[in-house]
């Protein structure tokens, strides 16, 4: 067969598999390797619901045309909201036989219900299972490429599910994986139809500002480690901003649609942030000290207030880790209002504080503090300083730090 793809751009073979399609461009028919035949069915939304046998390779599933194709369900699902796979069912002479049901949160696979185990799983930062460790105490994990081809298994758990490539359905019977959208051939890093959009776009999903965008078979331009599609169209993205709101408070925005934000802009504060082990609460995924964003939140960016204490701005800005001991330096006062505040302050806790006072308010406002609040400093606890802090800031008409809070 031909390689040339159809009128409309579909691939019709891929050199392993052959496919036909629909007038809505879903694949309907797919034959393998060994001659099987597959077909698919969609429900009213283009939402895949249900697989089973072929004895002719077409996509007429009338059982009245003379071109039927003989389809006979050996699978279905129960899916959910958002078109997840929640159960599977086995079906065979008309009878289904419950097979697995899965966990989903924020649209991430959590765990799989699977013969009489739990099995719960261990992803990657774009989603793809490597790991899956049963409730039982069995033990499995799973490599595969950039583009997720080479999934290659190990362990000695049942793969309980067939979710893998960022957290996607791969079929067994072609080995592509099922975006919704699209169908993915991971043994060609492409998709087998090119990306559409509901309203008429010259280059759906693209960013002229991006040559690789406008490839509409290409995935996630070309760019795996860093990005991936949550449902087969995939969106140019906006880049990671960072703005003050000038009383030492920074915003962190993912660009809109980045599951994976370039977080590797800010290695230059990994010393200063392992050093006094902090992390940035930066969407729940840990990278070298910092954790990152997602910004896929109902198609626009997510945003994180850092506090100054951090000054992750000045860090950025002022030339890595060299910035980020000066960073460290100007936050001892932060620091100490971390203490637990409970606990008597010492001396040198109180002069640690007299001393931002001084920076932020100037010898006047540092004097005020000492002659009139340090006095037994020792009997005073660290709650009690912060207030009488606060106290020197509001008399000199100022809005007292956030460390004071």
């Amino acid at each position: 067969m031909s390689r040339l793809n159809d009128a409309p751009g579909n691939v019709p073979w891929d050199g392993l598999n052959s496919y036909l399609y629909d007038a809505e461009g879903r694949i309907c028919a797919l034959k393998n390797q060994s001659g099987a035949m597959t077909g698919y069915i969609y429900d009213a939304a283009g939402i895949r619901v249900a697989k089973g046998a072929l004895s002719s390779f077409t996509c007429d599933f009338n059982p009245s045309d003379s071109a039927y194709n003989g389809f006979q369900t050996n699978t279905s699902w129960v899916l959910g909201p958002g078109g997840e796979q929640v159960t599977e069912y086995s079906v065979a002479s008309g009878a289904s036989t419950w097979v697995h049901t899965n966990a989903f949160a924020g649209g991430a696979l959590l765990a799989t219900y699977h013969d009489t185990d739990t099995y719960f799983a261990l992803e990657d930062w774009l989603g793809t299972k490597r790991a899956e460790v049963s409730a039982g105490g069995c033990f499995s994990y799973f490599t595969s490429m950039p583009y997720g081809n080479g999934l290659t298994p190990g362990g000695n758990c049942a793969d309980a599910t067939e979710h893998h490539f960022t957290g996607k359905e791969r079929d067994s019977e072609s080995g592509n994986d099922y975006f919704g959208a699209r169908y993915y051939a991971s043994s060609l890093g492409r998709w087998l139809s090119p990306d559409w959009s509901k309203s008429p776009e010259a280059v759906p999903y693209a960013s002229l500002k991006n040559p690789q965008s406008l490839n509409l078979y290409s995935y996630v331009s070309n760019n795996p480690l860093r990005q991936r599609d949550a449902d087969g169209h995939h969106q140019e993205c906006a880049p990671d901003t960072m703005t003050s709101d000038g009383k030492g408070n920074y915003t962190v925005t993912a660009g809109a649609c980045r599951e994976v934000p370039d977080w590797w802009q800010f290695q230059g504060a990994r010393h200063w942030l392992g050093r006094h082990h902090q992390a940035v609460k930066w969407g729940g995924r840990i990278v070298i000290g910092v954790t990152v964003v997602s910004g896929l939140v109902d198609g626009g960016a997510s945003e994180l207030a850092v506090p100054e204490e951090i000054a992750l701005e000045k860090t950025l800005l002022e030339g890595g880790e060299a910035a980020a001991e000066e960073t460290a330096a100007e936050s001892a006062a932060e620091e100490t209002a971390a203490e637990t505040a409970a606990q008597p302050a010492s001396e040198k806790q109180a002069l640690r504080v007299a001393k931002q006072i001084e920076k932020d308010l100037g010898k006047d406002a540092r004097r005020d503090f000492h002659d009139e609040k340090m006095k037994g400093a020792g009997d005073r606890t660290m709650q009690q300083l912060k207030e009488d802090a606060r106290a020197v800031y509001e008399e000199h008409g100022k809005t007292p730090p956030s460390w004071l809070k």
